[in-house]
């Protein structure tokens, strides 16, 4: 019965599982059907059909929100009003030209005034003026280019001259100084013979190895004219110059006669920008089809478009678009369009045949990327089943055979890109610092060569700028000798004004140098290149599925990458590349082609986006290249414990909402989340913000410290997520002000960026029908949101101070930029996971282990987030403690303890034996004043007498606050620390919970070993001496073990030691330190309190003697306790202090400081309180003799040498 039991509830379970399945797919289709209805209607439209206009305008503005309305009306009542005054101004002519006519037809010269007469002459004036004008303004139009805006609109540039403000006759004269002092380039042409031979003091050598032919084998050779005195082309002119005009109609004949077309073309040669235009004039794009062309970055599919455009002399947005990430410049008469491949791959998900388009062109196909490599897949399959559907592959390498084999064998259509030649150049041998090698190069060059600009190729923007440096630097050291060189960087990071300076010509009697990343190999076309300096290096992203660590190296190129950028040097005349390596490193050490992204990244996206256009086999999905099989389960099994994919792996529900944002699967689950947390509007401005977080920050070279200090202004508790939403607000709350981010070092550009990619995630969180709400005052509720999608990336804080992944157990560390970078908290979430110098993780976020139960209980379960750092230690002193200690497995720990407990046991064994012989301590006490004071009279007995009892408790009264204040700033100083786990110990630490109860009971039975045998002056000052021994050796023993084995743990991971060879060699550290102890302690005592005893003098006897001097210290009341003199003793208590937990802090050469310190500050309290009734008992006796106050000074000089005879007596 019971297994019949059994069997009923699992076929029960196994179908409300089924059950629930059903349902979700069911919602998930329902809200695809939803989608598709309104994607026509959610598309944001820059170029608008005709006619529709208004009614579109009007629904936008419903859309909009309160605060964005508000902010907008102003800038639409001005548009508004400019167009009124437009119209107003064609209205006035048009009613003055007809009153002229009207006029002349009415009234016949002769019979006019002569008044009359000249207001109808100036009436004809204005007429012919404002005619002119118009006609002045539409030939500006015409001759003009103007790039798109970011709404697509082409508005010229305002006129420069036309703003510059009004001078007076200083600011104007000051102004021409200006102009006279400035650099000028030419300003020390040289001729082209002069001799360079001594500027160059070093040099690299060259070998010509090779020569890349040209393909203008008609033309002549030769530089083409600078820039500068180059004439004007027409359009069509720049368009038959181009390489591929020749092959136009062979182009055409082929792509007619096959349905795939793989056509190979240099970067240059025209195709991007050419081909489209053929197609279209050839008619492909007739009975309303679209020619599209897909394009690796947004801002080549922008430009391209607009350039397009610039030439069929149409307007951006009608026959000629683009439609990328956050805009869609297009409409119904769009026949040429324009689009990222991450673009093509969401209109799949609406247009899965692609039925719109009669040509599809991928694009820059060599450079690999993930979303061209899916496309190849994607658009095969289609072009199988829609035979009327051209498919052109554009490549601008020699791997256009892989291709064509990919494809079934599809032709290949190849088309020359390089006019000149280039000679390639390698050094003899290889160059240990490339950067140096660039600017020697550089130099070379300059020197030695003929005029034409120089490219250097570079891995990214820290060594762009340390090259520029290191140039300049070298250039302001030759002065005069050198001809003007201008250098120009050019990265991502860079703002936009100072990346059009490249594309700038050259100045007469000048070079230009362009430190360029691998941006430049493909993307952008710099005129007058004639040089090319190639390192051989670049950054590549790579992941590792293993680990889930993605790492930003620096790596050899490609032999392909390395002849693309060699060929950026035969554009205009022939050119030179010099490689900086070796012939036999180019041949042996390069790979032939650069490894596709979609064989080293994260591949999340990617297979969500699969999934959500159907395709659920993805093991045998066709692809160019196949990713690894370990990144494709990874991405598999992250989507599901997202919740993207169910147990059958098929689409969820939330998994088709996900696929709707263009995001990583983690960030739209984030996205997602914020709903249920109430805190969507924060989430987005994050979301934002973190896709454009590494330009958001910058720091001038002559301004790091400025630039740092308004970074951390922007700090706000919980972490690096929530500082990136502070920043946002505050831009926002200075109304998006460009002078606030320059006064706090923030890219205007990329806040920018973030608030459009804000605008989109709304839009995009409305399209999923998702609720937006905002208001909430705390930060939890955005810290949960973020821990659901981010709940993979995960750290928490081990015992040794470092961060390891929760699940993979991988060491790693804060970034350094990190807002939580000197704070350390227990849990920590991640953004992103780099490898620089060591593993980073960037943005993240203080979290609560409690919240992964909460945000993903089917990834975590509560035995893997037991905080072991929270665990209780072994109760210390109980027969229990004791068992539970020999029975831990680890017995190094037990050994740890062992050495703890027997440390306190000596000390308490030691207060014990010396209060059994308190009898024997006054004994000595009184025979060592026998033989070693000098003989008192009877009178100094008495007062001697009198003060004793007095003297020997302010001792010991000092003596016990000395241990207390010590105790106390040593507490404060360790205790936040070890509270956060920052100090880097190993099993524990100096004040951990376990160590503390040891330490604190150490230090009251030393401090009641002092009231006990404080019975004489001798005892209780050598007892003294051994106790504050003793507790500087058990800070010290203590604080060496807290570093010992962070460098042993750094030495075996260099050595690649096993953990017994890390135990032993840390046993015999420790053996050898307590060694050392035992000498140091014999040898330097003694001379220690020579130092001490001085330095005590001027430390603490300066301020007293001053205080004397002015008589406000009160000598009869104990000068060591009233208000003044506790000033001076609590500053000089507090300095050592310090001193002390600075030196106990440090890991080099700190034992000795340590033992001085401690000694030091038992000495100055101890010669405090001599000196405290030394001087009552000179002033008394003073006072009775009679005497001067040279014999006072002598008496007390002579007390003090017995003093210090005394003390060296009782430490021997």
């Amino acid at each position: 019965m019971s297994k019949y039991r059994r069997e009923v509830t699992s076929s029960e379970d196994s179908d409300s599982e089924e059950e629930r399945r059903k349902k979700d797919i069911k919602e998930r289709d329902s809200f695809a059907s939803r989608l598709k209805a309104k994607d026509e209607s959610k598309i944001r439209k820059i170029a608008m059909p005709a006619g529709s206009g208004a009614a579109e305008a009007a629904k936008r503005l419903k859309i909009i929100e309160t605060d964005t309305r508000d902010h907008l009306v102003p800038k639409l009542r001005i548009e508004s009003r400019r167009k009124y005054l437009e119209k107003r101004k064609e209205d006035k002519v048009a009613e003055l030209e007809a009153d002229i006519l009207d006029d002349e037809y009415l009234f016949e010269e002769e019979i006019l005034t002569e008044r009359e007469k000249r207001e109808r002459a100036h009436k004809k004036q204005l007429l012919h003026l404002a005619k002119e004008h118009e006609k002045a303004r539409e030939l500006e139009r015409i001759q003009r280019y103007h790039m798109p805006l970011r709404e697509g609109k082409i508005e010229p540039e305002p006129d420069v001259m036309d703003k510059e403000p009004p001078q007076s006759e200083q600011s104007k004269w000051e102004s021409d100084q200006m102009s006279s002092a400035v650099f000028r380039f030419g300003a020390r042409d040289r001729k082209a013979q002069q001799d360079y031979d001594l500027l160059m003091e070093d040099e690299i050598e060259f070998v010509q190895a090779l020569r890349m032919p040209g393909h203008d084998k008609d033309k002549k050779r030769e530089a083409s004219p600078p820039p500068h005195v180059k004439t004007l082309q027409t359009i069509q002119e720049t368009k038959k110059s181009l390489p591929i005009y020749p092959f136009r109609n062979d182009l055409i004949q082929a792509i007619k006669d096959h349905q795939v077309l793989i056509i190979e073309g240099e970067t240059g040669s025209g195709k991007t920008t050419q081909i489209p235009q053929y197609l279209y004039e050839s008619g492909f794009a007739e009975d309303n089809k679209i020619i599209g062309c897909t394009q690796p970055r947004r801002v080549a599919a922008m430009s391209v478009a607009a350039r397009v455009a610039h030439e069929m002399a149409v307007k951006l947005g009608n026959e000629v678009g683009y439609a990328i990430r956050f805009e869609d410049c297009t409409s119904h008469r769009t026949r040429i369009k324009y689009m990222t491949d991450g673009t093509l791959h969401r209109e799949f998900l609406s247009e899965p045949d692609l039925a719109s388009y009669s040509v599809m062109i991928i694009d820059e196909a060599h450079e690999r990327t993930l979303h061209t490599d899916i496309l190849f897949g994607l658009v095969k399959d289609i072009a199988r089943f829609r035979p009327d559907l051209k498919l052109l592959i554009s490549s601008a390498t020699l791997d256009a055979t892989k291709f064509s084999e990919f494809f079934d064998d599809a032709p290949i259509f190849r088309i020359p890109g390089r006019r000149f030649p280039v000679d390639i150049y390698y050094t003899k041998a290889p160059e240990a610092d490339y950067i140096d090698a660039c600017v020697v190069s550089i130099l070379q060059i300059h020197t030695t060569q003929s005029p034409g600009d120089i490219l250097v190729f570079l891995t990214g923007q820290d060594e762009i700028e340390t090259c520029q440096e290191m140039l300049q630097e070298r250039v302001r050291r030759l002065g005069s000798k050198l001809a003007e060189l201008l250098i120009l960087p050019v990265y991502a990071n860079l703002p936009s004004d100072m990346q059009t300076k490249i594309f700038q010509p050259t100045p007469p009697g000048a070079r230009k140098v362009v430190l360029a990343t691998n941006i430049a190999e493909t993307s952008l076309t710099i005129d007058n290149i004639v040089y090319v300096i190639d390192p051989g290096f670049a950054k590549q992203n790579n992941f590792n599925s293993r680990t889930g660590m993605e790492s930003l190296m620096v790596v050899p190129i490609s032999k392909a990458s390395a002849n693309q950028r060699a060929g950026r040097a035969g554009r205009v005349a022939p050119g030179k590349c010099f490689r900086l390596y070796t012939a036999w490193a180019y041949q042996h050490e390069l790979e032939d082609n650069t490894v596709p992204e979609i064989q080293r990244i994260n591949l999340g996206n990617a297979v969500l986006t699969l999934k959500a256009l159907g395709i659920n086999d993805l093991v045998h999905f066709d692809f160019l290249d196949p990713p690894p099989h370990e990144t494709l389960v990874l991405a598999l099994e992250q989507l599901y414990a997202l919740g993207a994919l169910n147990h059958r792996g098929e689409l969820t529900k939330l998994g088709r909402r996900m696929a709707e944002f263009p995001l990583d699967p983690m960030m739209a689950k984030m996205l997602l989340a914020s709903e249920r947390y109430r805190c969507s509007e924060e989430v987005a401005t994050i979301a934002a913000m973190l896709s454009v977080n590494g330009a958001i920050f910058y720091r001038p070279k002559d301004k790091i410290i400025h630039a740092d200090a308004a970074r951390k202004n922007f700090h706000v508790p919980g972490g690096d997520h929530l500082t990136l939403l502070n920043v946002y607000n505050q831009w926002q709350q200075s109304d998006f002000s460009t002078h606030w981010c320059y006064e706090n070092f923030i890219q205007h550009r990329s806040m920018k960026r973030a608030r459009d990619v804000r605008e989109q995630l709304v839009g995009l969180m409305q399209r999923v029908e998702m609720e937006l709400v905002s208001g909430i005052t705390e930060t939890i509720n955005i810290r949960k949101a973020i821990t659901a999608g981010y709940f993979y990336h995960v750290a928490r804080l081990s015992k040794g101070g470092h961060y390891k992944t929760a699940k993979h157990n991988q060491t790693v560390a804060i970034h350094p930029n990190s807002s939580l970078f000197q704070e350390l908290p227990r849990w920590l979430l991640y953004h992103e996971l780099v490898f620089t110098t060591k593993e980073f993780m960037r943005q993240v976020t203080e979290i609560e282990s409690k919240w992964l139960l909460e945000v993903a209980p089917h990834y975590y379960k509560s035995k893997e987030l037991e905080d072991s750092t929270n665990k209780k230690m072994p109760k210390l002193f109980t027969f229990y403690g004791l068992v539970d200690t020999l029975l831990s497995v680890n017995l190094q720990e037990f050994v740890d303890k062992c050495f703890l407990y027997l440390s306190i046991l000596g000390v308490s064994i030691k207060v014990v034996y010396i209060f059994m012989h308190r009898q024997e301590i006054i004994d000595l006490d009184k025979m060592l004043l026998k033989e070693n004071c000098i003989p008192r009279d009877a009178d100094e007995e008495s007062i001697q007498q009198k003060f004793d009892r007095n003297a020997r408790r302010i001792t010991i009264a000092c003596e016990v606050l000395n241990e207390c204040c010590v105790m106390f700033a040593t507490f404060v100083r360790f205790y936040p620390l070890l509270k956060t786990r920052t100090l880097p110990v190993y099993n524990w630490a100096p004040f951990d919970l376990s160590s503390m109860a040891v330490f604190l009971p150490m230090l009251i039975y030393q401090s009641f070993a002092l009231c006990l045998c404080a019975n004489s002056s001798v005892a209780h000052e050598t007892l003294i001496s051994g106790l504050m021994i003793q507790i500087c050796a058990q800070f010290e023993i203590l604080c060496h073990r807290a570093h010992i084995m962070p460098i042993l743990l750094t030495q075996a991971e260099k050595d690649s030691k096993s953990e017994q060879d890390l135990r032993a060699r840390e046993k015999s550290i420790i053996r050898d330190l307590v060694q050392h102890h035992l000498h140091v302690y014999k040898q330097i005592t003694i001379a220690c309190e020579l130092l001490n005893v001085s330095s005590a003098f001027v430390l603490t006897f300066g301020q007293f003697f001053l205080l004397l001097k002015r008589r406000t210290l009160p000598v009869y009341h104990w000068a060591p306790f009233d208000l003044s003199s506790t000033v001076v003793f609590v500053l000089v208590l507090l300095f050592q202090s310090v001193g002390l937990c600075l030196c106990a802090n440090s890991s080099v050469a700190h034992e000795t400081l340590i033992s001085g310190l401690m000694i030091q500050i038992c000495a100055q309290f101890k010669i405090l309180c001599h000196r405290a009734h030394i001087l009552p008992i000179l002033l008394m006796q003073a006072e009775k003799d009679g005497g001067s106050e040279q014999d006072l000074r002598a008496r007390e000089k002579l007390i003090m040498r017995d003093l210090i005879r005394y003390h060296l007596y009782v430490y021997k």
